[in-house]
Order: structure tokens, then sequence, then C-alpha cells
């Protein structure tokens, strides 16, 4: 029998409702805020007509894409791993051509998550331990921080940014595995590119992007960030992810879960991922404050929350399967 929603979970289809100050203030961890000088309050930031259309959306984007690139390792690795023709050893040796994935695959075989109290210091034996899947896992977040690293400003401390996405991708990648509704590895992916357009706005309007910030810690807010940044520049960061995962030519899929991970819909024809990645993000959050309680986590859209079938039980059971995975892939961004 399917237990009760908690009470601080929202009842409106389409809208998630934040009630919880304290998962509000957990982008104060994220985000080194800064006091804006006065000319640059919300008001005059409005004034000056910043970032209101879909051109403004297409500027930012175009602007992006001279800096970074859609991980092009983990495009081959991906590739290779979902060729039935390929072997272990066409894993082995796209890795062994990069020093950096190389030494975090080993590294990740050889952590405490998984240790067997035997080192092991090659690719193969590495590849081999962790299996295909994990290996492309590990590519693949490794390869997006390097890419995305370079729209990093001192507003934003990226090391949390990546221990949020590793939290999603890692609960999404489970939560699809759990319910048999999505393709894990896919997912996976979702969850970690989820909210690449919070990198992107800091970098290219870090001024308004503070601001909007700012105003979702205040204490008498109610909003969401992305409510208060649509509200306020004309289309928020999951606005501004999903335009650049069109950019990129991504599946449908992937565009549909970054573009409303914040709004997902009921609708015949909106991506199970969409509703998947709303989940994980949801669920990360008590991955980082270390709860098992799922009233401290953001309100779970109510529909999506009945059509998955989900309950307290299912729900405590992807946590804990997805926690190991989440501690070995953050050891490689705790450097």
């Amino acid at each position: 029998m399917k237990k009760s929603l908690p009470d601080n979970y929202s009842t409106a289809p389409l809208k998630v409702v934040v009630s919880d100050l304290t998962y509000r203030n957990r982008r104060t961890t994220s985000v080194n805020i800064i006091k804006l000088p006065i000319a640059l309050t919300i008001t005059s930031i409005l004034g000056r007509g910043i970032a209101v259309s879909q051109n403004d959306i297409n500027v930012i984007i175009a602007k992006t894409s001279t800096l970074i690139s859609y991980p092009k390792a983990a495009l081959e690795i991906q590739r290779v791993i979902n060729d039935d023709d390929s072997t272990m050893a066409d894993i082995v040796r796209l890795i062994e051509l990069d020093p950096a994935l190389a030494l975090a695959v080993i590294r990740t075989s050889n952590s405490a998550a998984l240790n067997t109290g035997i080192e092991i210091s090659s690719i193969t034996k590495a590849v081999s331990k962790l299996g295909q899947k994990q290996v492309g896992e590990i590519v693949t977040a490794v390869d997006a921080a390097r890419s995305f690293n370079q729209l990093h400003n001192d507003l934003w401390n990226i090391a949390d940014f990546w221990q949020h996405s590793i939290s999603c991708a890692v609960l999404a990648k489970t939560l699809a595995k759990t319910l048999s509704i999505s393709a894990p590895d896919t997912a996976f992916t979702g969850g970690l590119l989820h909210d690449i357009g919070e990198l992107i706005l800091f970098s290219q309007l870090p001024e308004e992007s503070t601001a909007c910030l700012q105003t979702s810690l205040l204490p008498t807010n109610h909003e969401e960030l992305f409510e208060i940044e649509t509200r306020l520049l004309g289309f928020s960061h999951a606005d501004v992810g999903g335009a650049l995962a069109k950019d990129w030519s991504l599946p449908d899929s992937l565009i549909d879960c970054i573009l409303h991970h914040h709004t997902p819909s009921s609708e015949v024809g909106t991506h199970m991922l969409t509703k998947i990645i709303h989940v994980a993000n949801s669920l990360s959050v008590l991955i980082e404050l270390d709860s098992d309680d799922i009233e401290d986590a953001p309100a779970i859209n109510s529909k999506v929350y009945d059509e998955l079938r989900l309950d307290t039980e299912i729900i405590q059971k992807v946590i804990t399967a997805a926690r190991s995975d989440i501690q070995s892939l953050s050891s490689l961004f705790n450097d």
C-alpha cells in the first residue's frame, strides 16, 4: 500500500513548491555571495532591459559555445561501450590515450567504497573491476567537468556544483534501474547535465545571476530560484541549459530533462527521463544534507510521484543504493 505524501509535498500539478528554508540556504554552499553595488540592484538591472527574450538566450549560447563543447571523450567512450562489436580492450585503449581519464579510473577502482585489499595499477584491471557501465560514468563525469569548468568564476564554488550534479546523476541512474522505466546510462547523463544552465548564467550574467540568487535567499521569499530568474530575467537556468543541449544536438529526452527538471509534466509525450531527473534533483538534497528524512527534500511534483508509484520505502532504497557510487565519483573532485 502506497504511503501518503508528506505534508510539505506540493499538490500543484506543474509546480515545485519549496517551503523548507534549509534547502534554499543550501545554495549558499555553492555560491560565494557578493554584495552588489547600489548601481546593480535588481531594479537597475531590470531597468537596463537585460535578458528578456529568446534572442538573448541565443546570444548567451553563442558566447558559451565558443568556450565549451560537449565532452568528446565521453561521446567516444559511450559509443564504444554501446557497440556490440567492441571489446574491453577497445575501451582500455581509449582511456590509455587520456592521462586524466586513466588516473580517474584507477583512483575509483582503488577507492574506499570498492576497496578489496588488492591495489590496482593497470587500466585493464581497473576496467575489469569497475565494469564498462561504471567506467562510462567516470569518463562522462570527468570529461564534462574538464570542459565545463572553463565557465568557472569567483562567484561559484565549482566543487559544490559537481557534488550536486554527481549526486543527481547517480540517483537518477539508480531510480531508472529500480523502476525499470528509463535507460540508466542516459539517466546518469541527464542528472549530470541538468543544472549546466546555472554555470552558464553565472559565467555570462554574473551580476544578474547573483541578484536573483540573493533574492531567493531572502527570508520573505517563497519562490524557487528558477521562478525568480524567469520573473526578473525573462528566462531561467533551465531554459538556458535546454538551449545549450539543443545547440549541441543532444537527444530530445536529454533536452527535455534539462529544460523541465523543475517543471515536469504528466502529460502524454513527456519524456520519462524528465520525471526521473526531477525526482533525483530533489533527493540529491538529502544526500547533501546527509538526511534520510524525505521532508527535508524540495517538494516533488505530486502527479509525477503518483505516476512513478513512489513511496517512502522505494525512495529510501534508492538513496541507500546510490550512496557508495556517489562517494566514489565525488572523490574525483575533492582534490
